[in-house]
């Protein structure tokens, strides 16, 4: 069985690794191709573009890329017809990913099975988009409020919990480090690691570990933090091996503040925009919480630092505060609410399933 795949950041490779090894352990006969990353060319992926290629951050940057973007769409378009290929399968990445369902249902009709795994954050955004999402076949969801979402809407949709509750076991010991993670995409981290730095720099009494989302920035941080004897920057330790080296963590919002938390890693999420998205985010966006433990608990149970509260006296105070919390039930909580039972399982049987020859 041959899948086209798309993901167009480092969290959605992850999640692509982690569903679509689980279906060629499933069915040996399952071959992949499409756009991923490190991840997903680990796992089997024949990679026709890397994530970055693809991969903006913000409306301006979109805008910028649009003719690109559209360009590489449709030469996806044209290598799925060449190869004759029935199942696609999209993760995240809606900007790209529902145009994408567009130009597929335009060209194939119902001749293609589109899986769309991880969709759109309609409940953050609003459902103006719900019409796209329709196009679709399958719609794969890992959050109970997303299921809840679609029930109202009355669109159909599958969810059998959270993989990651499969993938990342609560930590058994933890160090003395505090974790630092800046994110994967460049504007990210132009814009947290000068941050990171004076933390480390004013704080010399203290031991860091860095880890680094891929290796196409690694050079570049590394140079960053050369001079500084007090941190550790690694790319190939896992946040698994990581969770056991270091107390609690200062982190980029994104599907890592999830990780960390099934980690049970106290954490500070941080993060930084332009004044344009920053201005965006707060005319579309009416929702309480960025960070994923936080909107599923409903409450803050990680501090959220934003634009000029992200700033390192203010983060340093956070920590320290967070990492002397009792978390214990929060955790215990966060893992029940997301389920914990074979689920990365269950999502690859279904693809294998409802997947056409």
């Amino acid at each position: 069985m041959k899948y086209f795949v798309i993901c167009g950041e480092t969290s959605g490779d992850l999640h692509l690794s982690i569903l679509m090894g689980q279906v060629k352990k499933n069915d040996v006969n399952a071959d992949f191709v499409g756009v991923c990353g490190e991840k997903g060319e680990s796992i089997g992926v024949k990679k026709l573009l890397d994530i970055t290629e693809i991969n903006v951050m913000g409306f301006a940057q979109a805008l910028k890329k649009y003719k690109y973007l559209k360009a590489r769409a449709m030469e996806f378009v044209e290598y799925i017809e060449k190869e004759d290929i029935k199942n696609i399968l999209l993760i995240d990445y809606g900007g790209f990913n529902l145009v994408f369902v567009k130009l597929l249902r335009e060209r194939f009709g119902n001749r293609v099975n589109i899986f769309y795994y991880i969709p759109p954050k309609l409940w953050v955004w609003g459902k103006k988009r719900i019409h796209k999402l329709r196009l679709v076949d399958h719609i794969m969801v890992i959050f109970p409020w997303e299921k809840e979402f679609y029930d109202k809407e009355n669109t159909p949709c599958v969810y059998f919990g959270n993989p990651l509750v499969d993938e990342l076991k609560p930590r058994k010991s933890y160090g003395d480090r505090v974790l630092l993670l800046p994110g994967s995409r460049r504007q990210e981290l132009e814009a947290i690691l000068p941050v990171m730095k004076e933390i480390v720099i004013t704080h010399s009494e203290r031991r860091f570990i860095l880890k680094v989302a891929n290796g196409r920035d690694e050079k570049m941080i590394r140079e960053q933090f050369e001079a500084l004897d007090n941190i550790e920057i690694t790319l190939e330790k896992t946040l698994q091996e990581l969770s056991c080296e270091c107390h609690g963590a200062i982190a980029t919002s994104g599907t890592v503040i999830l990780e960390l938390a099934l980690l049970n890693i106290p954490t500070v999420l941080i993060y930084k925009m332009s004044k344009l998205n920053e201005f965006l985010f707060k005319t579309i966006i009416r929702f309480p919480y960025l960070g994923l433990p936080n909107i599923a608990l409903k409450k803050f149970l990680f501090p959220e630092l934003l634009q000029k509260a992200c700033e390192p006296v203010t983060i340093m105070k956070a920590y320290d505060t967070i990492v002397s919390a009792d978390l214990t039930d929060d955790f215990k909580e966060l893992r029940e609410l997301l389920g914990n039972r074979d689920i990365i399982n269950q999502y690859a049987n279904y693809v294998i399933k409802e997947s056409r020859s």
